[in-house]
């Protein structure tokens, strides 16, 4: 194993992170982006593209955060193990524990410093949308375990990150882009439920509802 570990490449901690999941959190951001741009052209309204790259790099770093702390806890619960289709970060012994762990939460520290920075610019909503966002991507697992993970993802992929967009991107809400998050979250939960249907024996079998 400690062979392993020393073999560790760039890729490797990029892979980490389990990138090809990123698209999830790349969609909400940017038919926000769309729709307001849409929106906004006739009705006069500022666009803040240098806010909404930001968002858009917070979003993708809660989202590896968010992957990392969620494979530790599985590795930990005995959800991921030797024998079953799981993600081999920890499995395979090419990453320990803590590595993955403190992984996530430079990934968490950094997306908050700047949602911090959104909120300092944007207003008292996005430090509000961001605090339930660090909150619920933090303790996903736990949400998980008792049949919430649904809810928690719809939430955290398209509730928080669409009405999160229109005051960082426009400076104020508007209530017609409300319109975008049922479809939105029904893909995400869709992509969701293609994993789960893939592991409900091994879930099963460690306890997961």
């Amino acid at each position: 194993m400690d062979k392993m570990i020393l073999k560790k490449t760039l890729k490797d901690w990029f892979i980490v992170t389990r990138p090809w999941s990123f698209p999830v959190s790349i969609v909400p951001i940017v038919a926000s982006i769309a729709y307001l741009y849409w929106m906004g052209q006739d009705a006069g309204y500022t666009f803040y593209w240098t806010r909404a790259l930001i968002a858009l790099l917070s979003m993708i770093m809660f989202h590896a955060g968010g992957n990392l702390i969620s494979d530790y806890m599985d590795y930990k619960r005995g959800v991921d193990r030797e024998g079953i289709v799981c993600v081999q970060t920890l499995v395979s012994g090419l990453f320990t524990s803590r590595e993955v762990f403190l992984l996530g939460l430079i990934f968490l520290s950094m997306a908050t410093l700047l949602g911090l920075y959104l909120a300092y610019v944007c207003g008292l909503p996005i430090l509000i949308l961001g605090i339930i966002g660090l909150c619920t991507t933090s303790f996903y697992s736990y949400f998980k375990y008792r049949a919430l993970g649904d809810l928690i993802i719809f939430c955290n992929f398209a509730v928080l990150p669409i009405i999160g967009m229109s005051f960082v991107f426009v400076g104020e809400f508007i209530p017609s882009i409300l319109t975008l998050i049922l479809p939105v979250g029904l893909i995400t939960v869709a992509v969701l439920h293609i994993n789960n249907t893939r592991d409900i024996l091994p879930d099963a079998q460690a306890g997961t509802k």
